[in-house]
């Protein structure tokens, strides 16, 4: 599953888009940012879809572990939960998910959550842009 979101400011996009665009450490602090904002919007049973996450610019480094099996990879603008039953679930509306774990769990949980968790993403992107001063 991927996810996209634009970012607007007062600054000239055409000089800086480019840089952005191929910044892979901008892209995959965007999807281990949205993956953590996700948290309480995807749904949770054993742990295993939500599971254990390995990002693609560190691949021994596993972030969160679930018995030391990988079941989320992260890559620049990328989310991807590799159980097969993933697909499943991400279009399961008519399931009727636990909320123990998750309280706000939901199929197509990026769509659900976007109204809320859209803003603190992009926020944290901006913060990010700005600490590692890529419009210079």
């Amino acid at each position: 599953m991927a996810t996209g979101v634009t970012v607007v400011d007062n600054v000239n996009i055409a000089k800086y888009s480019d840089k952005l665009e191929n910044d892979k450490g901008l892209w995959t602090f965007a999807a281990n940012t949205w993956y953590k904002l996700l948290e309480p919007y995807t749904p949770m049973d054993t742990g295993k879809l939500f599971g254990s996450v390995l990002i693609s610019d560190s691949p021994t480094k596993i972030i969160r572990g679930l018995n030391g099996e990988v079941t989320v990879t992260i890559e620049p603008k990328q989310i991807h939960y590799v159980m097969e039953y993933a697909p499943a679930v991400y279009k399961g509306d008519h399931m009727n998910f636990q909320k123990i774990h998750h309280k706000w769990a939901c199929a197509r949980w990026d769509k659900v959550a976007m109204p809320t968790q859209g803003p603190k993403l992009v926020r944290s992107l901006e913060k990010y842009i700005k600490a590692k001063g890529l419009l210079k």
